[in-house]
C-alpha cells in the first residue's frame, strides 16, 4: 500500500511556469530513474531497494494545479531525496504537502 500525498502550490502558476526546472531538479537527485515525458511521470527508486513488482519507490506525478507524489517505500535515500526537492521548491515559491484528507503532513 502506498502513501498519497499532494504538493499545492500557493501560486498555482509558478508551478506551470516552472514544471521543466522541478524536472531538471528531480533528474539530478540521486534516486532518479525514468522520466516518463508524455504521462508526466518521474520516478526514483532507492539503490539498494528490494525486488518488488514496482519499477519505482516514488512517483511524482504532475497535474495542472499541483503534484501527485505517490510513495511505496522510502528508505534513506528515497528520504533523504524528498527533503531536498521538497526543500528547493520550498526555497523558489510557498506550497504545502497534503494527504487525499487534508492533513498537512511534515514533510
Amino acid at each position: 500500500m502506498s502513501a498519497e500525498r499532494y504538493i499545492l502550490f500557493k501560486d498555482p502558476k509558478w508551478l506551470h511556469e516552472n514544471e521543466e526546472l522541478i524536472t531538471e531538479n528531480l533528474e539530478k537527485l540521486r534516486t532518479f530513474v525514468k522520466n516518463d515525458k508524455v504521462e508526466k511521470v518521474i520516478a526514483l527508486k532507492e539503490s539498494k531497494s528490494k525486488e518488488s513488482d514496482w519499477d519505482y519507490d516514488v512517483r511524482f506525478i504532475f497535474r495542472p494545479e499541483y503534484i501527485f507524489l505517490e510513495i511505496s517505500a522510502h528508505g534513506p535515500e528515497i528520504t533523504n531525496d524528498l527533503k531536498k526537492i521538497l526543500n528547493w521548491i520550498r526555497s523558489k515559491t510557498e506550497i504545502k504537502v497534503q494527504d487525499e484528507d487534508g492533513v498537512v503532513s511534515d514533510w
